[in-house]
């Protein structure tokens, strides 16, 4: 089966993603990314909770107490609402598996999947090669910017939009091919429903325009699609003027000259290993060099398609810009897994650069091979260093909380000092409390060991101090039990 198209200004055909494949064949094509992306992140189901992650697991006790209208919809984390992917996640999660992390791994590496094959038929038809769209999929999967979607629950939002983005866009290309109204209401509830995802959702009425501007085809439809401004433009409006925002200048807007590094920053991180200082100081250079010349061959192959009038680049560099652009004045907050949907549309781009180049001969093939490979060894050395990490960390975590959970049923009203509590520890998650998920409100850290509070960005956390005078007078009275943690081992000294 074989559907002519007119999309990018050239008249080309575009092989259906099913025609000429066998069952076996297409069962392959889809699962080799998830397969890629499970022996990269084989560690991200093994990681457990942390950081805001303890915050959103006490609102199955906050419904309890403060009804579901309040705990779905209230703002919370810098005015945000989030209700599929914060409130009901964790809510339904969080109540039918309590301190279990692995339904949240798989809840993300699920949604993932089916990113992983809407990247894929949108590559195929963007391109015109089902080549394009395989590659750029197992490009994007093995990158390291994926480590937080996939093994942070608090960050599933970047997975769940994602999903709802592809959806919307994937049931578009199709509604222009066959005009079947079917894909014209698939479209409208992915894109509603993203509004319970992540703010992100309002680009997408600007995405559509861009499509609609470089493809011939989508023009007619474009006009069918203007309602979807008065959605953004409301749910913008609301949350910039009607929801009570942080003072907190880590969350200030800034329009300045930092607006261009930043954005090569995303850049660099987006398309090469360009933070190897993670796996060792030592190739922190190289890694930077290299993502530069993978950024600037992308650059030359863009330009060279547009000049060719193929102008499927301009949307996929257009994607990258627009759905980073709300995040991107964000100066003073940087964060790894702001590009995870933004890096999609250069995906596509390095997806199809590596097609034309197999096409364009020996040499082109050796300089495809050689960057695939750099960008590979690059992020997958990335990747396996920053889940080691948080491996380690969040197991320490969860023997903490498995001791303490034990010890409070054995020594009810207690209160505990923590000895040995390090730096990383202490940062993987006591700033959201979560001994108060087991009921436990008095813990500090051992005289000496509270060190750590003395980091300015760690104010405010006094309630982890106790004076010496103080904890001797109540472990006298035996009200305190003493927990020392060394690695994962963690152990109650109380009787030592």
């Amino acid at each position: 089966m074989k559907l002519r198209c007119r999309l990018f200004e050239t008249d080309f055909v575009v092989t259906s993603i099913y025609g000429q494949m066998t069952r076996s064949t297409r069962v392959v094509y889809f699962l080799t990314p998830m397969l890629v992306c499970l022996a990269v992140h084989w560690r991200a189901p093994f990681i457990w909770f942390r950081l805001d992650d303890f915050g959103w697991l006490g609102l199955p006790e906050e419904m309890q107490n403060l009804g579901a209208i309040h705990t779905l919809f209230s703002p919370k984390a810098q005015g945000t609402v989030r209700v599929l992917s914060e409130r009901v996640l964790f809510l339904v999660l969080g109540r039918f598996f309590g301190l279990h992390a692995l339904p949240f791994r798989v809840v993300a590496l699920g949604t993932w999947f089916a990113n992983l094959v809407l990247i894929q038929l949108i590559g195929a038809r963007l391109t015109g090669s089902r080549a394009a769209g395989l590659i750029a999929a197992m490009l994007w999967t093995i990158s390291a910017i994926l480590v937080s979607p996939l093994a942070w629950a608090s960050s599933y939002n970047e997975v769940l939009c994602a999903f709802f983005l592809l959806t919307a866009f994937y049931a578009r290309l199709r509604w222009i091919e066959s005009g079947e109204a079917k894909w014209r209401w698939s479209e409208a509830g992915a894109y509603l429903l993203g509004f319970g995802a992540l703010e992100l959702i309002v680009v997408y009425p600007v995405l559509m325009t861009l499509h609609a501007t470089i493809a011939p085809d989508a023009r007619k439809r474009w006009v069918g699609g203007l309602w979807m401004f008065a959605p953004a433009v409301a749910f913008g409006f609301a949350h910039l003027y009607l929801i009570p925002k942080t003072p907190d200048p880590v969350y200030r807007l800034y329009f300045d000259r930092r607006l261009v590094s930043d954005l090569f920053a995303y850049v660099l991180w987006t398309v090469g290993p360009s933070r190897m200082e993670l796996v060792g100081e030592a190739w922190r250079q190289y890694g930077v060099v290299a993502s530069k010349f993978i950024a600037a061959v992308l650059a030359t192959f863009a330009l060279w398609k547009t000049w060719r009038r193929e102008l499927a680049v301009l949307f996929m560099g257009g994607w990258f810009a627009i759905v980073l652009a709300p995040v991107l004045p964000l100066a003073n907050h940087m964060s790894d897994n702001y590009p995870t949907i933004p890096g999609i549309g250069l995906a596509w781009l390095a997806g199809w650069a590596i097609v034309s180049a197999w096409r364009s001969g020996a040499l082109a093939r050796i300089l495809a091979l050689l960057l695939v490979g750099i960008y590979g060894a690059g992020s997958i050395a990335e990747v396996d260093r920053i889940e080691a990490q948080q491996v380690e960390v969040t197991t320490q975590m969860r023997a903490l909380l498995r001791v303490l959970e034990a010890e409070v049923k054995e020594h009810p009203g207690s209160a505990f000092v923590l000895r040995g509590v390090s730096e990383d520890l202490f940062l993987a998650g006591f700033r959201e409390d979560p001994f108060r998920l087991l009921g436990i409100h008095e813990v500090w850290l051992a005289p000496g060991d509270d060190r750590v509070l003395l980091r300015k960005d760690l104010d405010g956390l006094g309630r982890f101090r106790t004076s010496s005078g103080q904890l001797t007078q109540r472990l006298a009275r035996g009200e305190v039990r003493s927990i020392e943690i060394s690695g994962t081992a963690v152990g109650d000294i109380s009787g030592f």
